[in-house]
């Protein structure tokens, strides 16, 4: 729930900033990039990609799929060890 809520407030602010600025077109992708110095932005962004982990890791468990849990172990496994 928590990884819909933070993609929709992140889809919603994509949104209000291009009918502010409606000559520039980005892709959410490329706004995704100017925005992430942003305090805010940076913590939506870093929570998501958290949580989005997470939930391949539980999603492996309940499909008993053993490359999946390896996979997903390796992926969180650089969030245990990263030097802030």
């Amino acid at each position: 729930m928590t990884a819909a809520t933070l993609f929709t407030l992140q889809q919603n602010l994509y949104t209000d900033q291009l009918d502010d600025a409606c000559n520039e077109q980005l892709k959410f992708a490329n706004w995704c990039q100017q925005n992430v110095e942003t305090c805010q932005f940076l913590y939506w962004s870093t929570v998501l990609q958290l949580e989005l982990k997470v939930l391949v890791y539980v999603h492996s468990l309940l499909q008993a799929s053993f490359t999946t849990y390896v996979d997903a172990l390796r992926e969180l496994a650089v969030w245990f060890h990263r030097n802030s």
